[in-house]
């Protein structure tokens, strides 16, 4: 591999249902057909499926957030399996489980790597973030929502999504989000501090295979986080 480009990759948890199978193997085709130019590590999200578990077990159980964070991760680390499964064999064979060793892979190896949750409350998205400022890679947000919208898609049917938009404008939109174990929206603050502090070269994507495609070509697509 001659000097490929790097990224690390958070993927949404909704890529990991089912019914989300063909847009998560057209990510795993692109990582394999771009072996040679691009080097990625893969940090899975968790999912409806998780978030359902979470809240019937908030409801109907004694289990503290500390506890639910721990199956969150368990979740992301199945989901990452999965998406290994689909690399092979054009991936690291062993899910990493802490940053540091991560870091240590990804510094030794020339294969994808992937990986789920490591810490109970430390989203997938400061797991990412963190990785992005350790290795000095660029950072993909893939979402099912496909960018960063002007206001909330969900509420206003006119809501468009932004070719780019400054770090500290995201901060403020997502800065009153509630957050807990499942629940992380597009950034938590927690990762959004890490992308600021170090300036991290961030996108926030859609998960269909042209998307990814045209980022790696250099080509605008999404929505991009800038700082000046």
């Amino acid at each position: 591999m001659n000097n490929p480009s790097k990224y690390v990759i958070k993927l949404t948890g909704s890529l990991f249902e089912p019914e989300s199978f063909s847009s998560l193997r057209s990510i795993a085709e692109v990582a394999i057909d771009r072996r040679d130019d691009f080097k990625g590590v893969f940090v899975c999200g968790g999912g409806k499926t998780l978030r359902k578990w979470l809240t019937n077990l908030r409801e109907n159980s004694n289990s503290m957030e500390y506890d639910l964070d721990y199956l969150g991760i368990e979740f992301t680390r199945i989901n990452a399996r999965i998406l290994m499964l689909l690399l092979k064999p054009h991936v690291y064979p062993f899910i990493p489980t802490s940053i540091h060793e991560a870091i240590l892979i990804a510094k030794n190896i020339d294969k994808h790597i992937v990986m789920g949750g490591v810490s109970p409350g430390f989203s997938t998205n400061a797991v990412a973030a963190f990785l992005a400022k350790e290795l000095g890679y660029r950072l993909i947000n893939i979402t099912s929502a496909g960018g960063v919208y002007d206001k909330d898609p969900k509420l206003a049917s006119d809501a468009q999504i932004l070719d780019k938009i400054h770090i500290d404008d995201l901060i403020k939109m997502l800065s009153d989000r509630v957050e807990y174990a499942g629940s992380y929206p597009l950034f938590d603050l927690t990762s959004l501090n890490i992308i600021k502090k170090y300036s991290i070269k961030t996108y926030v994507i859609g998960p269909e295979k042209d998307q990814l495609v045209k980022l790696l070509n250099g080509e605008s697509v999404g929505t991009e986080i800038i700082f000046d």
